[in-house]
């Protein structure tokens, strides 16, 4: 058989025992991306696997898929972009799972290894000369949330062991110098676990203040502060996901990332923030509390979010932690988009414009 290195990797869910699988063509179901309809026909559809294209594996429409999963024997790869065409036409074809590989004919399809900290951080950018770093290098912000988010990224230099400075250039894009590597954040917070999680709380009593503020409609300097307060937290733990799931994987692997993952979307308020982030809050304050105040991580699973089976290694904890947060605090933030008109007419962040 005729092998086929991809420069690429797949990204499975919902695998359980399963190590390879052949399959024919209604045996599966393709897509471009995450779509609601492709969601609603993956409900319906009686299938064994379903391929995306492509997807950020930590998105909103991920959780709800893992979600959608969870009580199926549906496998969902992750990936395939290289082999969509070749899958739209195929018949038939073998997923094997331990080794990255599709076999579609005489031909094997041999992925690379995931790795989180590869294939799932951002496009950053580093200018040489001023050594610093833009985040999102794609984002021109407007004024006065540029002035906002450079306001916060500043204070976060008192909550970290080195300098750290931001500005805004004239685009609009923020340049951060000193203390910025997201492998530093999570090196120094890893050695400073307490630290970490009384940051973490922190931010989360920012956060509701914020959700306290939802029914504003217009611009008040409490506000203002607010977000200013929330970018300096949210500075510290925003871009080092990747490097918290690669060492979770070292430990628990491939699959045991994903059952952590799972316990973090059924407890996230994402899937129905209306109804669930006031509570998603006041549980989590009183889970870091709980850590703080050396609660064993069983006691504290079972006690809190009544999980039971989960891994208790240090990095299982942190990884949850931040990934509940991260899923909170996009919807406090959406929240307050969706009534207040202030902040609504300045969240702007037009993406990059490609120029030929």
């Amino acid at each position: 058989m005729e092998q086929n290195n991809i420069n690429a990797s797949l990204f499975y869910i919902n695998v359980g025992d399963t190590t390879s699988i052949s399959l024919k063509r209604n045996e599966w179901i393709l897509s471009e991306k995450l779509t609601s309809s492709f969601l609603e026909e993956l409900g319906r559809k009686k299938c064994k696997v379903a391929f995306i294209k492509r997807e950020n594996i930590f998105s909103h429409g991920m959780n709800v898929l893992r979600k959608l999963l969870n009580d199926t024997h549906i496998i969902a790869v992750i990936g395939i972009e290289d082999l969509y065409i070749v899958l739209q036409n195929a018949e038939e074809c073998n997923l094997n799972i331990i080794n990255d590989t599709i076999s579609i004919g005489n031909t094997e399809y041999k992925f690379r290894s995931f790795n989180f900290i590869r294939d799932t951080s951002e496009i950053m950018e580093y200018n040489i000369d001023t050594e610093e770093i833009c985040y999102r290098p794609d984002y021109y912000y407007s004024k006065e949330l540029s002035s906002i988010i450079v306001a916060g990224y500043n204070m976060a230099n008192m909550m970290l062991p080195g300098f750290h400075m931001a500005r805004c250039d004239s685009d609009g894009r923020v340049w951060d110098k000193g203390f910025i590597f997201p492998r530093d954040f999570f090196d120094y917070f890893w050695k400073h676990l307490d630290e970490y999680y009384n940051n973490l709380l922190k931010y989360v009593n920012i956060l509701e203040t914020l959700f306290s503020l939802r029914t504003l409609t217009e611009y008040t300097e409490e506000l203002k502060n607010s977000l200013i307060s929330h970018y300096s937290y949210s500075v510290l733990f925003s871009f080092i996901i990747p490097n918290i799931s690669e060492a979770l994987q070292n430990v628990v692997g491939k699959s045991g990332v994903e059952n952590v993952q799972q316990c973090v979307v059924l407890n996230s308020p994402i899937l129905n923030k209306g109804k669930l982030t006031e509570q998603a809050l006041k549980k989590l304050d009183y889970f870091l509390r709980n850590i703080l105040n050396g609660v064993t991580n069983k006691d504290n699973f079972i006690r809190v979010y009544k999980i039971v089976d989960i891994p208790q290694e240090e990095i299982v904890l942190m990884y949850f932690v931040t990934n509940i947060l991260a899923d909170i605090r996009r919807c406090v933030i959406n929240i307050i988009l969706e009534d207040n008109h202030w902040f609504g007419s300045v969240y702007k962040h037009r993406k990059r414009v490609t120029m030929y």
